[in-house]
């Protein structure tokens, strides 16, 4: 249908387009969303005023914010988010609904808005009523102003002022992304215009009063304002709606403002209440009053996409998106296979069940052909950074495992998908492309950790569908990597802690590309990223520490009074650990640059990288598991939370910074809410009340802690090849491909031919045991009975003395 002749084009805006658009910073004061899944339609709330709304999907940003102006015409005009005073508070402990009160420093008046997303359709809503003395009231005039970014651009936006069924509205769209605004209360004047030229802030900043009425403004970086009839003690309601058509926004929008907010403010609550119906007690735990986990789980519920579901993003947030435009489309309203794992044993250990399963089924239909898993993607599985991470191929198997540990897998099996990413593990391994950090190659003693502990359950899949013989050969290669992470992660010249020599590091620096790397962690140079310009970036890789390697404690691969746990600890703590008036918190890892400046400004390719309360809750499930008390940890976490309940990515490390609103122990310009934290916090708290971490993984400790390995191997594989071997050890030589080796361990007086072994996961092998006698290298070739061809070269495999 034409909707054409709605839209004049009489009073066309000037300014075109605009100035370069970017989005709003990333320290949320609230993120929401409705329960229902009829409702598409996520929010953020910054400094008292909505930040991006993220329509039809989790990941897709459609504004970047919307607040009231207001003035007296004469003297001022205000805007809520820079000249009030905010203060943000949640609708009820579970819901994600929010009141906020923003106040004239002078104390003149109040605006007080309850905002809540419809849980029945595509609209926002916020009930308004501004209060204060009746004599001033009467001067105040009310403005809205609405910065569309629709399909997650700034640039391209159309804008009109227009009338439907005798009442004014706003509107934008692009493409077929469309929005509506208008109010219970009608617009007296409209206008649409091109940001910093045009555009209502720009009119009112003037001279404090609306002069231009532009119908419409196109093809731009555009704002839309409205004057409000408000009248003196009259509440009203706001309602901005989406939809895929011009028809579809505006019925939504008018259908929405027809039921009164009271009605739907108490579905909204009813339906976060329910929710919370289903989680296990765990705020008997906790230093608030369970303040931080209910409003944990709600969040962690709030990050699943509603059309795709089970796919859950990192956050509802741009890191320091004052700074970010259209080129950079993704910030963390994507999908990382290690973020959505965190969020969905985060949910599994507050007691929901529903959402992992639909985690784990999301993820085996986003994985690769060749099992492995982008490095994170938008929800219908398109990838955005395509780097591998080999953690991030470990975590949906062990989500698998402990799935089926729990009998909650229903009629869904993932044995394909578990052997697809063993396999990729096995074949790509050990060196991960990137670590936990997204950024160094090399061995990670986290990303072995998690390796370790996905190929351990992946065996437990195989051993329970009876296939020994595959479930031996994962197992064994898990065994090889656990008896390697010491070597390849552990120096034995440490400087760093005088009295320390032997510690971990973060990773030991090696191209996965390389096929014959230096495994000696005393040696390597690791280039760090995000440094500024002019200072230092490569840095000996032993000298770079973090604490990933409590992953090992984490699943079970090592105890935790292990006196290299312990040391490496001391070092950490030397190095990383920030003392809070909240508590204690560490930074990812020295010379991070991943942060803001030293003078606060944001971060913009370089920085300092700051702490980070997830840290606080891993360092608690170390301490946990060390049979030490852990409410200290608890209590730093919940203290740095805002008091909405959101956890962020970072939190400002040194002295205040009151012109930047960086304080101590408080949220940077990071991402917040971060999910990961949010789980982290939930899973200490289950901790604490199994008496054990959650995440351990009882084949691992049955295995690791116990001894229970099998053969000593060491793994010959193309991407790896090993120069060496020690006697008594069993040489285990990979390939994709059926093979015959042709070997010798004599110089060639003696030739043998070893067909290899087949698994069911389409990998081959040839075990070749090294004699304590032997001084000769192992020399072979291979014969590829498929293609009829030799290989066409000779390796050879040393014999240590």
């Amino acid at each position: 249908m034409d909707f054409s002749h709605h839209f004049s084009q009489s009073k066309p805006a000037f300014g075109g387009p605009g100035i370069p658009p970017r989005w709003s910073p990333s320290a949320k004061d609230g993120v929401g969303t409705a329960y229902s899944t009829s409702s598409h339609v996520w929010y953020t709330v910054f400094r008292g005023i909505l930040s991006e709304i993220y329509y039809p999907t989790i990941d897709r940003p459609q504004i970047r914010d919307l607040q009231y102006l207001i003035g007296d015409n004469q003297t001022f005009v205000h805007e809520e988010k820079r000249h009030l005073q905010s203060q943000t508070e949640a609708l009820s402990p579970h819901s994600l609904g929010f009141r906020i009160t923003n106040i004239d420093p002078d104390g003149r008046y109040k605006i007080v808005k309850e905002i809540l997303g419809n849980p029945h359709q595509n609209s926002l809503l916020i009930s308004t009523k501004i209060l204060g003395e009746k004599d001033f009231l009467k001067k105040l005039h009310l403005y809205v102003l609405l910065a569309p970014h629709l399909q997650s651009t700034g640039w391209g936006n159309n804008g009109y002022f227009t009338s439907v069924a005798g009442k004014k509205i706003l509107v934008a769209c692009k493409d077929d992304a469309w929005l509506a605004l208008a109010a219970t209360i009608p617009f007296t004047q409209g206008s649409c215009g091109y940001v910093g030229a045009s555009d209502g802030w720009t009119d009112l900043m003037d001279n404090h009063r609306m002069d231009w009425e532009f119908d419409s403004a196109l093809d731009g970086n555009i704002a839309l304002t409205g004057a409000l009839d408000w009248q003196e003690g009259t509440p009203f309601t706001l309602g901005l709606a989406f939809g895929n058509s011009f028809h579809n926004a505006v019925t939504v929008l008018f259908q929405s403002l027809d039921v009164p907010f009271p009605q739907h403010q108490a579905r909204f609550i009813e339906q976060w209440d329910r929710l919370e119906g289903h989680v296990l007690p765990l705020d008997q735990h906790s230093e608030d009053e369970g303040k931080l986990f209910h409003m944990s789980h709600s969040l962690l519920a709030a990050h699943e996409d509603k059309r795709y579901q089970g796919a859950m993003i990192a956050s509802l947030s741009v890191p320091w998106g004052e700074t970010k435009g259209d080129e950079d489309l993704g910030g963390y309203h994507l999908v990382w296979t290690r973020d959505l794992y965190q969020s969905a044993t985060g949910l599994l250990a507050s007691g929901s069940i529903e959402t992992p399963l639909r985690a784990l089924i999301y993820l085996a239909a986003t994985q690769q052909e060749e099992g492995g898993f982008y490095q994170n993607f938008w929800i219908n599985g398109e990838p955005y950074w395509r780097g591998i991470q080999l953690d991030e191929v470990s975590f949906p198997i062990i989500l698998a495992w402990r799935l089926h540990a729990a009998g909650l897998l229903r009629q869904f099996d993932p044995y394909p998908m578990v052997m697809q990413a063993a396999r990729y593990l096995i074949e790509n391994g050990p060196a991960t492309p990137q670590d936990r950090w997204e950024e160094n190659s090399g061995y990670s003693p986290s990303t072995l950790a998690s390796n370790i502990a996905a190929l351990t359950c992946a065996a437990s899949f195989a051993e329970s569908r009876n296939d020994k013989k595959t479930a031996a050969f994962i197992q064994q290669y898990a065994d090889f990597l656990e008896r390697h992470v010491v070597a390849w992660t552990v120096t034995t010249q440490g400087t760093l802690l005088p009295d320390i020599k032997r510690h971990f590091i973060r990773i030991k620096p090696v191209d996965p590309n390389d096929p014959h790397p230096d495994e000696d962690p005393n040696h390597g140079v690791l280039l760090l990223n995000n440094q500024s310009e002019g200072n230092q970036a490569e840095f000996d890789g032993k000298e770079i520490v973090d604490a990933g390697f409590l992953e090992l404690v984490r699943y079970g691969v090592m105890k935790p009074n292990d006196p290299l746990i312990e040391d490496s600890l001391q070092v950490i703590d030397k190095i990383l650990k920030v003392e809070t008036p909240l508590g204690p918190c560490w930074r990812r890892y020295n010379h991070d640059g991943y942060g803001e400046k030293e003078d606060g400004s944001p971060y913009d390719g370089s920085g300092r990288g700051r702490a980070w309360p997830l840290l606080t809750g891993e360092r608690g499930h170390y301490e946990l598991a060390a049979g030490r008390d852990v409410h200290a940890f608890v209590r730093a976490m919940e203290g740095f939370a805002k008091c909405t309940g959101l956890l962020p990515e970072q939190i400002w490390d040194t002295t205040d910074l009151p012109k930047s609103h960086l304080f101590l122990g408080r949220p940077t310009g990071s991402a917040m809410p971060l999910m990961w934290a949010h789980s982290e916090y939930i899973k200490l708290l289950r901790s604490i009340q199994d008496g054990r971490a959650f995440d351990l993984i009882a084949p691992v400790t049955d295995r690791y802690w116990k001894k229970q390995q099998s053969v000593t191997l060491e793994i010959w594989k193309f991407n790896r090849q090993p120069q060496r071997v020690t006697p008594g050890t069993t040489l285990r030589i990979l390939a994709p491909l059926p093979f015959v080796l042709h070997w010798t361990s004599d110089e060639w007086q003696k030739a043998q031919d070893t067909r290899s072994t087949e698994t069911s996961i389409s990998i081959e092998f040839v075990d070749i045991e090294i004699p304590f006698a032997q001084r000769a290298p192992t020399r072979f070739t291979f014969y590829w009975p498929l293609a009829n061809q030799w290989e066409g070269r000779e390796f050879q495999v040393s014999v240590e003395k």
